[in-house]
């Protein structure tokens, strides 16, 4: 076990989002993680899983 790493089968995004000492978030650069990390002020890291309709993943870029 490591003493940072927690595994959880869900968890509030946006409350996370909001903490301070978050440095950064990887995504698959689903529209919704997206707008709510920008919304933050979040660093993203994109993974692009499946090419979205929209091309959302070059958005933020």
């Amino acid at each position: 076990k490591l003493p940072n790493l927690h595994l959880e089968q869900w968890l509030p995004q946006i409350d996370i989002f909001a903490q301070k000492k978050l440095l950064g978030f990887v995504t698959h650069s689903g529209t919704n993680s997206i707008t709510e990390a920008t919304y933050f002020g979040i660093p993203l890291v994109s993974i692009e899983h499946i090419r979205l309709l929209n091309n959302s993943i070059t958005t933020p870029i």
